[in-house]
């Protein structure tokens, strides 16, 4: 039966135009306060009694003078805008309001004109919805002379006549409007419509207690059609367990004897209850709604990318051009992701596409203006810096403001400086948008590119920035010092020295980096601590100081560094080598060659150490004298590494400078230097050291003519033979007398017949 009333559509709180219940909270609120007096319920009329008559109220004063010509003409002016249905319903109802506000009987008599004469309905609407919207603005009762004609209204036709006259009723709290409407709602007689729009007013006033004893009433004086319609009103009120007539009559009984202060009490608690009811509802629809949303611009987006694949590369830039001026948001930031994957793959846009990014500066969805400055950001042109410093000023969005900030340090414009700075001092700046000016100072100040007036200028504010912050604006903190690291200014000392106690790595990081830039007066035991700090950027930056610091008071830490089982991480382990190199460096030559001892557990380490040494050595005037043992200890570690081809120069500047050796020092060289030559096919010159090695030792010269067979084996073995009878030769022209196994086999008819003939002999490997 609901549905055949329009004017009742929506009785519910949550999709009522007409009958809202929940706005009545801040009445009730009011009420309590202003309630000083238990406040007696008024008496109920009998059910079948005739229509109060509604008393026009009697002013206490006599009113002003008024100058009644001009307000009759005003008054027509109005009439005649109301009645001109070529006006918008605003303006129509505006001029109604005012009409009202004039308050006068002329006035009055006008509205009920309105009210009563002529069959076109709007006009009516219009003039209700003035008294509605005037009795909300000045939250006083309409003129009591309405009450009639809106009751007569009742009887209209027109639906919409039927909603406007039954909300204008409603603003009326006369209790004997009330009782007109429970007697007009109660008559079955009455046209459905009729009663309908009725009840729907008295709904709308459900908060007042005497209001919801006329529905109580008409429970009793209302069909088995009607009944239905008064309990979904009533439901408003309270929520009896079976919502049965008879349970709403207990209802009432028990809320008969309660005070008006308890009464509307438990209405806004009911009504609290609602709304929160309400509002999670509310809050379901959005997170519902803003998911079918995502859905839709996800499958928006594969669509246009699909199209955008598809599509031939010589046209790809002119539809990516109409998508970014494209009407819909989805539209213009998938427009604009497609530009950003170009430039990642190489292709630059046109200065036509560029030109619309910048364009997007101004677009109305935040989403895409910080799309379009992170994609321009991207570009790095200094010359892109200035539109998007003056879009700045303009931004009010914070997320896209720390997006151009951002951006600003990548375009490498020097311009930017005063700006960012500006935002650095600017109290009421958020600290994501100061951290983010911080962060491209930096930036700008790394890139070496700041004039020293800039840099100057920037100190003080980074300083002043700096002491404002707490430890809670971690991101803030870091951007600000990581600005002055980047700077590195001598009045960032300070700073730079107290963040040294700091435990957070990001700060750690930064201070590091500034202390290595400004230098530290202290000893450097809070550095050599952090080189085995658990975060092993720390420990690398650490043992980068101490590098650059450091003294050879702190070698010892940076080569404990060098070990893998103390330190696992690649990172700081090559930072630690280069520290100890850098260190080193300053120390003296003799030093240095002490120092050589410190890493001899790592033979990789060591040879490049020692080349570096023994070169420095050998353009000492005159040489170190330790040269020649830095020589042969080189030799030595190359060998060991397999490494032979880097060992035999080493092992010819140690034989040459063995002169002034015993003879035994001198062919324990020698004999070094052969196998070397040999492992590395360098048997040029070699007379001298078989020469050296003939004073040898017995089993030193066994060992000697073995090594020299063997290898003539392995050419032959490798048909090496030009080789094999080069080195043949040059054995056969020196004095063989101290090596007879040698000659043995050099003088065998096969190797004989391969060294005069170039045939393969068969040869012995010894």
């Amino acid at each position: 039966m609901v549905k055949d009333v329009p004017h009742l559509v929506g009785l519910r709180q949550d999709d009522a135009p007409y009958a809202p219940m929940w706005p009545y909270a801040l009445r009730q609120i009011v009420l309590i306060l202003a309630l000083a007096l238990p406040v007696t319920a008024s008496a109920q009329p009998a059910p079948d009694a005739a229509p109060v008559p509604v008393q026009t109220p009697v002013p206490s004063e006599s009113p002003e003078p008024v100058d009644t010509q001009l307000v009759d003409t005003q008054l027509e002016a109005q009439r005649a805008i109301i009645l001109n249905l070529e006006d918008s319903l605003d303006t129509r109802v505006g001029q109604g309001i005012a009409m009202l506000n004039i308050g006068s009987k002329p006035a009055i008599d006008h509205v009920i004109n309105l009210l009563i004469t002529g069959t076109e309905p709007s006009t009516k609407v219009v003039m209700c919805l003035a008294i509605q919207r005037w009795a909300q603005q000045t939250s006083n009762d309409p003129d009591a002379r309405l009450v009639d004609p809106l009751l007569t209204m009742l009887d209209h036709p027109s639906d919409d006549v039927l909603q406007a006259a039954s909300s204008a009723l409603a603003q009326f709290q006369d209790p004997a409007v009330f009782e007109s409407l429970r007697l007009i709602a109660g008559k079955q007689d009455a046209a459905m419509s009729k009663r309908g729009a009725a009840l729907s007013a008295l709904a709308q006033n459900t908060d007042r207690r005497e209001v919801v004893a006329k529905l109580i009433q008409l429970l009793d004086t209302t069909d088995e059609q009607f009944r239905p319609m008064v309990l979904a009103v009533l439901g408003h009120v309270a929520s009896p367990e079976d919502g049965s007539v008879e349970a709403w009559k207990s209802w009432w009984k028990s809320q008969e004897s309660l005070s008006e202060m308890q009464w509307l009490r438990n209405q806004l608690q009911l009504e609290s209850r609602r709304l929160d009811a309400s509002e999670l509802e509310l809050r379901k629809f959005r997170e519902s709604a803003k998911s079918q949303r995502d859905q839709l611009a996800n499958r928006l987006t594969e669509a246009l990318t699909a199209q955008y694949r598809l599509t031939a590369t010589e046209s790809k830039n002119a539809l990516i051009l109409g998508w970014l001026a494209d009407p819909t948001p989805t539209t213009r930031l998938v427009a604009a992701g497609l530009v950003a994957e170009q430039i990642s793959e190489g292709n630059l846009p046109d200065e036509k596409t560029r030109q619309a990014l910048r364009e997007g500066y101004n677009d109305p969805t935040a989403a895409v203006r910080k799309k379009s400055v992170e994609i321009v950001g991207a570009l790095n042109d200094p010359d892109d810096a200035p539109p998007m410093l003056a879009h700045l000023q303009n931004e009010t969005d914070a997320g896209v403001r720390e997006t151009i900030l951002s951006m600003l340090g990548k375009l490498r414009n020097p311009s930017a400086v005063i700006p960012l700075v500006d935002e650095i001092v600017d109290v009421n700046a958020s600290e994501s948008c100061v951290a983010a000016a911080a962060e491209s100072l930096g930036t700008l100040a790394s890139r070496d590119i700041l004039e020293p007036d800039q840099i100057a200028r920037s100190i003080e504010p980074l300083r002043s920035r700096y002491a404002m912050v707490d430890g809670s604006s971690k991101r803030l903190k870091v951007a600000l010092l990581k600005a002055m690291a980047a700077i590195g200014s001598a009045e960032f000392k300070p700073e730079f020295e107290a963040n040294l106690a700091a435990f957070d790595p990001e700060l750690l990081l930064q201070a590091i980096r500034g202390i290595v830039l400004v230098g530290y007066d202290g000893r450097l035991d809070r550095i050599s601590e952090l080189t085995s700090h658990a975060d092993a950027r720390v420990r690398q930056k650490a043992i980068g100081a101490l590098g650059a610091l450091g003294t050879l008071a702190e070698i010892d830490t940076v080569a404990a560094r060098l070990n893998p089982s103390v330190e696992k991480v690649d990172g700081p382990r090559q930072q630690a080598w280069l520290a100890f190199e850098t260190i080193s460096s300053r120390a003296s030559l003799s030093e240095r060659v002490a120092l050589a001892n410190k890493i001899k557990d790592y033979p990789n380490l060591l040879a490049e150490y020692l080349t570096d040494l023994e070169a420095d050595m050998s353009k000492a005037k005159p040489p170190h004298p330790k040269c020649s043992e830095i020589q042969g200890l080189l030799a030595k570690t190359f060998v060991g590494l397999g490494r032979n081809v880097e060992a035999l120069p080493y092992w010819r500047k140690y034989y040459e400078s063995s002169t002034g050796r015993s003879d035994s020092d001198r062919i324990a060289i020698a004999s070094e230097l052969l196998k070397c030559s040999l492992a590395c096919d360098k048997t040029e010159g070699l007379q001298e050291l078989f020469l050296t090695l003939s004073k040898a030792p017995a089993n030193t010269v066994e060992s000697v003519q073995r090594d020299t067979i063997r290898y003539l084996g392995e050419l032959a073995s490798a048909q090496r033979f030009d080789e094999l009878n080069t080195f043949s030769k040059l054995l056969r022209d020196m004095p063989l007398e101290p090596y007879p196994l040698l000659r043995t086999h050099l003088e065998s008819s096969a190797l004989h017949d391969a060294s005069s003939n170039g045939v393969q002999p068969a040869v012995s490997n010894g």
